[in-house]
């Protein structure tokens, strides 16, 4: 990686939540529900992006390469319409 595209880039690494919900407590006046959540290390993700030409997904496996294109298409059309590449 070149040192204008590293300091471009921008990685976010998480880890996942559970949820637990909804659950139901004291519906005395109509439903009322609620929800908890844990976070927790493993599985996680981390993603980098960086200024591209095209689309270009590394390193990840099996399903998980046409949900990120997905994903990375609709982020284009409709978060991005200016950066996208020249056809």
């Amino acid at each position: 990686m070149s040192s204008e595209s590293a300091s471009s880039a921008v990685q976010i690494s998480t880890g996942a939540r559970l949820h637990f919900g909804p659950l139901a407590y004291s519906p005395s006046h109509g439903r009322h529900f609620g929800g908890i959540g844990l976070m927790i290390d493993h599985p996680g993700w981390s993603i980098e992006a960086r200024p591209a030409t095209g689309n270009n997904v590394d390193t990840v496996t099996g399903f998980e390469v046409e949900r990120v294109r997905q994903v990375l298409q609709r982020f284009r059309e409709r978060a991005l319409p200016a950066w996208q590449p020249a056809p």
